[in-house]
C-alpha cells in the first residue's frame, strides 16, 4: 500500500489510486468494499499520513510480529512435507535448531 504514496516515480498515479480507493470507502455500509492495506509499520504510517481522510476511514489496524527463524523452520518443514519431500533428520534435530540457524544466516 505504501508504494501508492511513494514519490520517486516519474509516472505517479498513486495519489489518484488512493483517491479512488477513498471514494469507494465512502459507499454506504454494506456496499463499501473490504480493503486490506499491508506493509511495514513505518512505511504504512507514512502511507496513512499521505491523506488525512485515510485515518477516518481505516478504522482497524493490526500489527503482526515478524517470524522468528524457528517459526520459518516450522513453516518450511510443513511446506516440504506437503509436497511429498523430507528434510534431513539432522536439520530437524533439537527442535529444528540447525534449520533455524541456516535460515537466520
Amino acid at each position: 500500500a505504501y508504494r501508492l504514496t511513494a514519490t520517486e516515480s516519474k509516472n505517479d498515479f498513486g495519489r489518484e489510486a488512493v483517491e479512488t480507493l477513498m471514494a469507494a470507502m465512502n459507499e454506504q455500509p454494506g456496499k463499501a468494499p473490504v480493503m486490506i492495506f499491508a506493509g511495514y509499520v513505518e512505511d504504512m504510517a507514512k502511507f496513512m499520513r499521505a491523506n488525512d481522510g485515510l485515518y477516518r476511514r481505516v478504522t482497524y489496524t493490526f500489527e503482526f510480529s515478524d517470524y522468528s527463524p524457528q517459526d520459518l523452520a516450522v513453516i518450511l518443514e510443513r511446506l516440504v512435507v506437503s509436497k511429498g519431500f523430507r528434510l534431513s533428520p539432522e536439520l530437524l534435530a533439537d527442535a529444528r535448531a540447525k534449520l533455524a540457524a541456516l535460515i537466520e544466516k
